[in-house]
């Protein structure tokens, strides 16, 4: 699989993603407004591009789309150990503020759950079509889009989390730890902070 390159501007500072809209909806965050199909979105934002390191001032039509469906990752580094490129995603919000009938407030107070994915070139992560729901222990249909809660369509074809955490925890920085203060068994494992949202 090709790896992602991370190397940051020439002055040494990466720009972070900018915020999206919370679902891609017809009116965003009014309840049971359904989705916008195609999410226009995803042409500029919710993604990771390639650029030529050699060239000022680009844009994402000046880039390759590396990857896509990734909302608000925020915590991306490059694992030493095997060059590859790691994030973690934060989940949508307002599973039951937006659809009461489908989900319990106990039920999306964990759900969805925040990701830890390795950014794969040409994959499709799924956001908005999709949330990662931690009790089922798999992507589902946003509700937005047809899903009721139990349903995966169509994002039996999108690309799985390596792991999940429970909802709202706002994962914002993540190191893969090389150094030899703690013991053997934390070399080569990934430290994830939380800033938490609710």
């Amino acid at each position: 699989s090709e790896r992602a390159r991370t190397d940051p501007r020439p002055d040494g500072r990466r720009t972070p993603p900018a915020p999206l809209d919370q679902l891609c909806q017809q009116r965003d965050r009014r309840s049971e407004s359904p989705g916008s199909s195609p999410c226009t979105e995803l042409n500029s934002r919710a993604g990771i591009w390639e650029f030529n390191t050699n060239r000022l001032r680009q844009r994402e039509g000046n880039g390759r789309r590396f990857a896509t469906g990734l909302r608000n990752s925020l915590a991306m580094t490059r694992n030493p150990s095997n060059g590859f490129l790691y994030a973690t995603v934060h989940g949508r919000d307002q599973l039951h503020d937006n659809w009461p009938n489908l989900f319990t407030v106990e039920r999306s107070a964990e759900n969805p759950g925040e990701e830890m994915v390795r950014i794969e070139s040409g994959r499709d992560y799924g956001w908005p079509y999709c949330y990662y729901d931690v009790d089922q222990h798999k992507l589902l249909l946003a509700p937005e889009y047809g899903g009721d809660g139990r349903n995966p369509g169509l994002c039996t074809t999108k690309m799985e989390p390596l792991m999940s955490f429970p909802g709202h925890w706002a994962p914002m920085g993540m190191l893969f730890y090389t150094g030899s203060q703690f013991p053997p068994e934390y070399r080569g494992g990934a430290f994830v902070a939380f800033h938490g949202s609710w």
